[in-house]
């Protein structure tokens, strides 16, 4: 990853070292996340968008198609 994406990766790098607790601070957004908080659901669904382009395109090389995606949260946020 590094090397496809320097600039990104270096960021990301010195974001997580400016925590104190990393891996807390992640447990805290998944937290946020589930609670339904508005910053984190973007700042999730943004990432994940991001990793699902890398995914399509992958499944695109392949072949595979998918007729639509669904967020499991939103099933959850409703009780379903």
């Amino acid at each position: 990853m590094e090397a496809k994406f320097p600039v990104l990766f270096k960021a990301l790098l010195e974001k997580v070292a400016e925590a104190e607790n990393p891996e807390e601070e992640i447990n805290r957004l998944n937290r946020a996340y589930e609670d339904g908080e508005p910053e984190a659901k973007e700042l999730i669904r943004e990432v994940s968008d991001l990793c699902l382009e890398g995914f399509q395109k992958t499944m695109d090389r392949l072949g595979v198609c998918y007729d639509s995606w669904d967020w499991e949260s939103d099933f959850v946020g409703v009780g379903k």
